[in-house]
């Protein structure tokens, strides 16, 4: 939803999403949040991309319980 890319896609190099995502943990996440989302409210895209990273931790333990979700979603 943040990035407006597809989750898996045969072109990257990261084939999924999460994995390209995580590749890019030392560089501005900004550059990854989808352009034709408009200008307005860019802290809500990088929150929804910080949010995803959670949901799609490798280890099911590390992820959160979909009422937290909803309201880390709730407050943005």
């Amino acid at each position: 939803m943040a990035t407006g890319l597809r989750a898996y896609d045969d072109i990257r190099p990261e084939k999924l999403l999460v994995d390209l995502i995580e590749a890019w943990k030392n560089k501005d996440i900004s550059l990854l949040i989808d352009n034709k989302a408009g200008e307005e409210n860019k802290q809500v895209y990088k929150n929804l991309i910080s949010i995803g990273k959670w949901c799609a931790n490798g280890l099911a333990q590390n992820r959160p319980e979909m009422i937290l979700v909803f309201q880390t979603l709730n407050d943005l």
